[in-house]
């Protein structure tokens, strides 16, 4: 028996987190895709977007979790400690609740790492290197 590395992967069902999914599993990599609920995002589980992501997660044999972010969420919009990116969402402040989960989640599962669609650059505001350094940072992910 070989070992098989397991990740969790922050997954929204865009492009660029289903890239990443399908590049892990192509290594051979078990991958938990956990996908957050908050009230601006997939927050209606019979939505195309909600179904295109189990449909997807499915497909390439992953295991799907998702966490509901509601109550911890509502206090990040009211006062971000970083501030709003475009059209007033709190990114950094919310990518840092994010992989506070992925970490916990990645102990429970007993996973070997994280994993992102992130891409450097993508976003001035929360996806330059500075801040992806600050966010791990903040959660406790270096």
């Amino acid at each position: 028996m070989s070992y098989k590395p397991k990740a969790i992967l922050l997954y929204s069902g865009g492009l660029d987190s289903t890239l990443a999914l399908y590049l892990l599993t192509s290594q051979n990599i078990e991958v938990i895709a956990l996908t957050f609920v908050t009230p601006f995002y997939n927050y209606n589980r019979e939505s195309k977007a909600f179904k295109n992501i189990i449909d997807t997660v499915n497909r390439l044999g992953c295991k799907l979790k998702t966490i509901y972010l509601q109550e911890e969420y509502l206090p990040i919009l009211k006062s971000p400690k970083y501030g709003f990116g475009r059209a007033a969402n709190p990114c950094i402040d919310c990518r840092i609740l994010m992989m506070k989960y992925a970490k916990k989640t990645m102990e429970e599962e007993g996973a070997d790492f994280i994993a992102t669609g992130e891409v450097l650059g993508q976003r001035p505001f929360s996806q330059t290197i500075e801040y992806l350094k600050k966010i791990d940072r903040e959660a406790g992910v270096e």
